[in-house]
């Protein structure tokens, strides 16, 4: 039981009731500090942990505060006796068992502030002790993503805000219990709501009968009606593929087939298929398993691809580890050819790759990686990889990442989103010949990527995710044009609509597809097509949706609102 230390002084009161908040704030500001201090000197590895030092003065401050008062009385009277009665030997064990008892006592909370610091101070700090050197230069990036959920689930996180208030009152005013709990909420917090917002289907989201409800709307492959890899009747696919949600969406209309990729950061322990395959209506459904049975399936799992109209077959690639790029088949989904590329461990640090695009015209591909920032092409004649490294470039920061890329064929240059986590973002060109960067433009903010090009108009479209803006950008002169307000953060895909001067764009967060009019940002429909809408196609009036549901098919041929712009 912690005494009171007075009941007199209202401040004194005030203070002990928001110990854990003042506690957490200056615990955080310190990190901050120590990151923004040690984040470019060239220190030796002991030196990050010195910066501890002030954390652990200020842990036996509060550990010693936060005692009764007769404890620590007794504890300076029984060291009295233990110096005044014992001989020089039992001095030194008793005085060692002393200490310890010390430790635990005053740094029993240490250990996790600790672990917090290692995480987000030293282990950023030297990759060479680490594996996770990326969160330094991304903390800016995911403490402004915080706001999504609140943007996203204002029901859930009201929720949220008002069982913290509780447990906040009933454990520590109440019962002076929890302050390490407080102190490191926010940490606790912000991966709840990451992986609650990003990677699972449990904020909620809209039902199949609210989606086929709405005129010119069909679910073609609802998901529930299907088993991943094996059959497991235990574990109906509905419950399963929201972990490993759908990730990329294409569509081959001279073969009349819909491919869809499944990737997550981990690959799921129950064998869901990382690729499938159906014809335009949903039929002749076939799965693609190629890390099921592999003893760490979360190392293969891949996410993003692009079918290039004139290729015949399309090439994926692993999440991490296996340094390989896989030939696929379009018709079987059969592995037709293995490319590896190990030969470049030590560039790549942690290698997880973002996009891929085939050039089977001129026997190449590109792909982007993050960790660090890379770009680079394959020649898959003489199975030769040329590497542009923008962090040994100087342009960003080792945990940046390439997160989105196009190719222009006709102009033969590359454009790709580079995230970066104390600059914003960047949209840079490159040129696929001599991997070289020809033209960057800094872009205000943090950037939740999205990107299309428009080479009717000569123009590039970028989704800014956070400023709920797409930015047209001139390809000439490489500057901003113009900006398209939408109502919602634009983080994932939109298509282009010249003929009819839309845009068609993803609404990530709340499970919408929008029509959007070009010139004036002005939503002419929208449709509920289920949570977590990620990848999205569209052949003429019909849209292709995937969403943790299945596949939404929505034919806009029949609305009055869609007419030429003039």
């Amino acid at each position: 039981m912690i005494t009171d230390f007075s009941k007199d002084k209202l401040s004194v009161k005030i203070f002990d009731f928001l110990l854990p908040v003042i506690y957490g704030l200056a615990f955080y500001s310190w990190i901050i500090i120590s990151e923004k201090i040690l984040h470019n000197l060239n220190c030796p590895n002991y030196v990050p942990y010195l910066f501890f030092l002030p954390v652990v003065a200020m842990e036996i401050w509060t550990a010693y505060y936060l005692s009764p008062k007769e404890k620590i009385l007794k504890f300076k009277k029984d060291l009295k006796i233990f110096l005044a009665n014992i001989t020089f030997y039992r001095f030194l064990v008793k005085l060692f068992l002393t200490v310890i008892g010390v430790l635990i006592f005053a740094f029993r909370h240490l250990l996790f502030q600790y672990l917090f610091f290692f995480l987000w101070v030293i282990y950023p700090l030297h990759p060479d002790i680490s594996g996770f050197e990326w969160m330094s230069s991304h903390s800016p990036y995911v403490l402004q993503s915080l706001w999504l959920f609140p943007y996203a689930r204002p029901f859930n996180s009201l929720i949220i805000l008002i069982l913290a208030a509780l447990l906040y009152f009933f454990l520590w005013v109440k019962r002076r219990a929890g302050r390490i709990f407080f102190s490191i909420s926010f940490f606790i917090i912000f991966l709840a709501v990451s992986y609650i917002l990003f990677y699972f289907d449990a904020a909620g989201g809209q039902s199949k009968e609210e989606v086929i409800k709405q005129p010119g709307v069909s679910i073609i492959l609802p998901y529930g009606n299907f088993y991943c890899g094996e059959r497991l009747p235990r574990y109906p696919a509905r419950y399963i593929l929201p972990f490993r949600f759908p990730r990329c969406l294409q569509g081959d209309w001279e073969k009349a087939k819909l491919y869809v990729s499944f990737g997550s950061i981990w690959g799921h322990p129950l064998h869901c298929p990382h690729l499938i395959a159906c014809d335009l209506d949903g039929r002749n459904l076939q799965t693609f398993l190629f890390s099921g049975r592999q003893v760490e399936p979360w190392q293969k799992t891949f996410r993003e691809f692009q079918l290039e109209p004139q290729t015949k077959d399309f090439y994926i690639s692993s999440w991490s580890q296996s340094f390989k790029i896989y030939r696929v088949d379009r018709t079987s989904l059969s592995v037709l050819e293995e490319i590896p590329f190990d030969y470049l461990k030590e560039e790549f640090v942690n290698y997880n790759l973002f996009d891929i695009v085939s050039d089977e015209q001129n026997n190449r591909l590109f792909f982007i990686t993050g960790q660090p920032p890379l770009m680079a092409k394959v020649n898959l004649i003489e199975k030769t990889t040329k590497v542009m490294n923008l962090t040994k470039m100087g342009i960003t920061e080792l945990g940046s990442i390439i997160h989105i890329m196009r190719y222009d064929k006709k102009l033969n240059r590359i454009y790709a989103i580079v995230v970066t986590g104390d600059k914003g973002g960047l949209l840079i060109e490159a040129d696929p010949e001599n991997m070289a960067l020809t033209r960057m433009l800094s872009l205000p903010g943090i950037v939740m990527v999205s990107l299309e090009l428009d080479p009717e108009n000569n123009e590039i479209l970028v989704g800014m995710g956070l400023k709920k803006a797409i930015w047209v950008i001139d390809r000439e002169t490489f500057k901003i044009k113009s900006s398209i307000p939408i109502p919602f953060p634009c983080i994932r895909r939109f298509d282009i609509d010249n003929e009819n001067g839309f845009l068609y764009v993803v609404d990530y967060l709340h499970g919408y597809l929008y029509v959007i009019r070009r010139d004036s940002g002005e939503t002419v429909t929208r449709y509920k097509v289920g949570n977590k809408p990620l990848g999205m196609v569209r052949n003429g009036s019909t849209v292709y949706v995937a969403s943790v549901l299945g596949i939404i098919k929505i034919d806009t041929a029949d609305l009055p609102a869609l007419k030429p712009v003039k």
